[in-house]
């Protein structure tokens, strides 16, 4: 599910990359590629950058997620936004219940705090991902 209206968000989650399927207990990559708009890229706004996991079933076992990222667009510290363009990659564990079926859902927001009326927060959301 992304923004109803694309094009009145100025920080957009292009996708969510996950596997297909991950045997319970053991880790997995998720990746979200993000861009910016040019203007927003040449002001260094802030950003925050929310990632969770939507199991079927609960299971408190899984490890690595939530993830929480923000900065500044061009900051060139290690993981930041220092291009129009980014992935953020990070590790989680699935957990030890199976067999369930996750989904990384992500919210990416415009400033330090609150929400900016001018750029609406975008979500989206990852194909399923089986644990077995």
């Amino acid at each position: 599910m992304s923004d109803p209206n694309p094009n009145t968000s100025d920080l957009t989650i292009t996708k969510i990359t996950v596997p297909p399927f991950v045997l319970h207990g053991q880790p997995f990559n998720v990746t979200v590629s993000v861009i910016s708009t040019q203007e927003d890229f040449d002001d260094g706004v802030a950003y925050r950058l929310f990632c969770f996991v939507c199991a079927c079933q609960p299971d408190s076992s899984i490890k690595g997620l939530p993830q929480f990222f923000k900065g500044n667009l061009q900051e060139e510290v290690p993981g930041g936004w220092d291009t129009l363009t980014h992935d953020f990659t990070f590790t989680a564990t699935a957990g030890t219940l199976f067999a369930n079926s996750y989904t990384i859902t992500a919210i990416l927001l415009e400033g330090p705090k609150g929400v900016d009326p001018d750029s609406p927060p975008f979500s989206l959301s990852s194909s399923p991902i089986l644990v077995v």
